[in-house]
């Protein structure tokens, strides 16, 4: 029966000399099988590296299939996976939350640039409008002015009429 903690493990990877469940498993050990070949060659390619570089490149790769071995059974291992996993589902959180980020940045871009240009559109109605309105304004003011005028003559004509036919 398994833990709690290992429920948590995602379905791919072994536990406890369990068999793997996915392809990929396997896939992942030939690409270190893979990975292990191409340093081995690498380094017997090199003709000047010592012996003793090639004994210690040897030697660390050997410690760490010792300690993946190590790894891969127990409880320790089911730990570290469980942390791998939570590792993994955090980064896609990230990277979701970048994503989201990412989309609320742009579409904060374009709705500033939407409204910085209806901004500008206002600002050149109401300068239209308000030239409109001084317009109007200095045309009342003449048309005051122009009836004041002649109201002025017309009570002059009047004040002259009436003299006129007082005379009579």
């Amino acid at each position: 029966m398994k833990s709690s903690a290992l429920e948590a493990v995602p379905h791919w990877i072994t536990i406890a000399g369990e068999p793997q469940c996915d392809v990929d498993g396997l896939e992942l050990e030939r690409q270190w099988d893979e990975c292990f070949e191409g340093m081995l060659s690498r380094r017997d390619a090199e003709p000047n590296a010592s012996k003793r570089v090639r004994q210690h490149r040897f030697d660390v790769m050997a410690r760490g299939l010792k300690t993946a071995q190590w790894m891969s059974n127990g409880a320790l291992a089911a730990a570290v996976k469980v942390g791998a996993n939570r590792r993994m589902r955090l980064r896609c959180e990230q990277e979701d939350l970048m994503n989201e980020l990412h989309l609320e940045r742009q579409a904060a871009e374009e709705l500033q640039t939407e409204l910085s240009s209806e901004m500008r559109e206002l600002r050149d109605r109401c300068h239209e409008q308000g030239q409109t309105v001084g317009l109007l304004t200095q045309r009342l003011a003449d048309a005051r002015s122009a009836i004041a005028g002649e109201l002025q003559d017309a009570a002059a004509e009047r004040a002259a009429l009436g003299a006129e036919l007082s005379e009579r």
